[in-house]
């Protein structure tokens, strides 16, 4: 049997022993509540920093030439990454500015295309070296043709006025012989003898060609024509 302070020993024993088992867990649970802080910030790392990678790819994408139209959505996830004052801010500005330099290229380029278009027209309007009125700038005065005396030529000879307000140089008589049927034989041209021809001035001109005998049933037309350039417009005189 137990004395009364051999189970008064007993039991301050115990209760010491349950004193220190409280603390401990106490101890412990300080512990756990300060460590816990620690992991919400980390978890709260990986998440704000998702707008921001995302951003930033979205950025580097919008540079490739199929990838154009990413510009806009990496602009978008960057200011939402960095108004929600989360983590990843450095990314997403990042991809803020791979957003804007995108699209503000693609505006510069469709802007350059918009305007190149009229001026390409506009510089072919201006470029030809022939003239770009059709108004007959020739008046053939007269014309004619037929065999020389020897027989072995075909001569085409006229006259031709200049009825253009400008000087006309190394103008050229084209004399071109057909068939009786239409059908081209051959074709000849010589300088008009007035080299230049003035306003107003009428030339001679005379274009010789070897006789063919399907020229003695056929026809012979004259058109008039820049040496190193285009045709000039002539009309036949009323007279």
């Amino acid at each position: 049997m137990l004395t009364d302070e051999e189970k008064q020993k007993i039991y301050e024993e115990e209760k010491a022993r349950l004193e220190a088992r409280e603390e401990l867990e106490r101890k412990a649970s300080s512990l756990n509540a300060a460590a816990s802080p620690t992991a919400t910030p980390v978890a709260a790392i990986r998440k704000g920093s998702g707008m921001g990678v995302a951003s930033l790819i979205l950025g580097i994408l919008s540079f490739l030439p199929f990838s154009v139209l990413t510009g806009i959505p990496a602009i978008i996830t960057g200011h939402v990454a960095v108004a929600q004052n989360r983590q990843g801010k450095g990314l997403a500005i990042s991809g803020l500015i791979l957003g804007w330099l995108s699209v503000i290229a693609l505006v510069v380029v469709a802007a350059v295309m918009l305007v190149k278009k009229p001026s390409a027209t506009g510089g072919a309007a201006t470029s030809t070296s022939a003239p770009t009125s059709y108004a007959p700038e020739l008046e053939v005065i007269s014309f004619s043709w037929g065999g020389t005396e020897t027989g072995h030529f075909a001569e085409a000879k006229g006259q031709v006025k200049n009825i253009s307000g400008r000087r006309l140089e190394n103008v050229e008589a084209v004399v071109t012989f057909n068939d009786k049927r239409g059908g081209f034989i051959t074709s000849s041209d010589a300088l008009i003898d007035y080299n230049p021809i003035l306003p107003g001035q009428t030339s001679p001109f005379s274009v010789i060609e070897t006789y063919n005998p399907a020229m003695r049933t056929g026809t012979a037309v004259v058109e008039f024509k820049f040496l190193m350039g285009g045709t000039i417009p002539t009309r036949q005189s009323e007279k």
